[in-house]
């Protein structure tokens, strides 16, 4: 019986083990409000960029509507937001940016 149960808690942790290794894809969006820009790197595939002064036009209040478009396309795809960051170039840097990574299971 004692060998049975060693064997049933062993195989358990071999099994938890293997389900943890989840390998993932990952999307990088990249927003630049300063530079009304948006980048896309989804690898292995090159970079979509949207600069949005020609796509929403002069009024940059709807840029946030076009990353949070991108964000929700990206979504409806099967990727998940894994980590959002507001970075800055530098300390006296008056630019910054959100990046956001999604993942989603590799297929």
């Amino acid at each position: 019986m004692k060998k049975l149960i060693l064997f049933l808690a062993f195989a358990a942790c071999l099994f938890e083990g293997s389900a943890q290794n989840v390998v993932y894809d990952y999307v990088i969006v990249e927003y630049s409000p300063f530079a009304r820009r948006i980048e896309i790197e989804m690898f292995p595939s090159p970079m979509e960029v949207f600069l949005l002064k020609d796509l929403v036009g002069k009024e940059n209040d709807r840029d946030r509507a076009f990353f949070i478009a991108k964000i929700r396309s990206l979504e409806e795809q099967g990727w998940e937001l894994f980590e959002a960051q507001l970075a800055t170039p530098g300390e006296m840097s008056s630019s910054m940016f959100y990046v956001w990574t999604l993942r989603k299971p590799k297929q």
